[in-house]
């Protein structure tokens, strides 16, 4: 997906919307949700923070962002004390507006990422992993990346190999330091907005 728009598939991009949700008791089925780390204020628990990970993608995908306003709350019946929704909007430098939706209550398990650019759109489904284009030259949708089912596990195993290698010096880490530190101050900033109700420029 991100070659596709490095590569001006899409031509400029002009606004992006990502959401990821999944109800909480069913993320770690053998725990109590309610002892989890995801589920108290104290342990850093939270939708922001726990899934963060779409204001990193998006971020690396669109661009540096300046502005965030947000919408967030413990709407759901859950018995935890952190929230449980967050509907983001990120204004990036380069002019491009996007939404970010995330949420511990979906009972269907949902994740994916739309990016609509001037010449096209190119949408992203977390849960097939397909990543489809759709260009204004030939008025069709292309599978970049044809739907398939992943090990997750493997997933994190290349993730630790990678880290170790890291620490040997092996190789340069795909994700900085000042990236982490990033998208935290852009979920602190999303919690900020909300509290003060009022859009915060990073």
């Amino acid at each position: 997906m991100r070659e596709a728009l490095q590569d001006g598939l899409i031509g400029r991009v002009i606004s992006a919307r990502a959401e990821v949700g999944q109800y909480l008791p069913d993320w770690r089925p053998a725990g109590d949700y309610r002892q989890s780390v995801s589920a108290k204020s104290k342990l850093g628990g939270g939708a922001l923070l726990e899934l963060s990970h779409e204001l990193d993608y998006v971020r690396w995908l669109v661009g540096e962002i300046q502005t965030v306003s947000s919408q967030i709350g413990h709407l759901s019946d859950l018995d935890i004390d952190v929230e449980d929704t967050a509907e983001i909007i990120l204004h990036f430098c380069n002019g491009a507006i996007s939404s970010v939706q995330l949420d511990m209550i979906q009972r269907a398990a949902a994740r994916y990422c739309r990016i609509i650019g001037t010449e096209g759109t190119i949408t992203w489904d977390g849960g097939s992993h397909q990543v489809l284009l759709f260009s204004s030259l030939t008025k069709a949708w292309t599978d970049l990346h044809p739907a398939q089912s992943i090990d997750r596990n493997d997933m994190y195993l290349r993730e630790l190999r990678h880290f170790l290698d890291c620490i040997k010096g092996m190789t340069e880490p795909v994700i900085s330091g000042e990236d982490g530190r990033r998208v935290l101050q852009i979920a602190l900033a999303a919690r900020q907005s909300s509290i003060e109700q009022r859009v915060v420029r990073l």
